[in-house]
């Protein structure tokens, strides 16, 4: 009888240490590759400064729209700028002229 019982000590000691070593496993499987794991972190920190250099072009983009708006604005329109603007908006141009739009 004794012998049953030391093999049943055994087992169920292997068993909870097979257990334990499962928990550690998953644990650390998904601290490395979960969504807030570690490569998860680096995907992250990879987004963020692709957005700033989006947020930094788009910023640039609207400090030049800032500047058109104020030329135009602010009664001091230039007369070169106004006809610019009435060719493309318009697209018209005499005839001995050739127009060529960079934009």
């Amino acid at each position: 009888m004794r012998t049953r019982f030391k093999r049943k000590m055994i087992a169920l000691r292997a068993g909870m240490y097979l257990l334990g070593l499962g928990c550690v496993c998953y644990f650390a499987y998904h601290a490395v590759t979960g969504t807030y794991g570690l490569r998860s972190g680096k995907e992250m920190q990879d987004r963020i400064a692709e957005l700033q250099l989006q947020a930094e072009a788009l910023s640039q983009q609207q400090q030049y729209l800032e500047k058109q708006v104020r030329l135009m604005s602010d009664g001091s329109m230039e007369a070169d700028m106004l006809d610019e603007r009435a060719r493309k908006l318009l697209a018209v141009s005499r005839e001995d002229e050739i127009v060529i739009y960079l934009d």
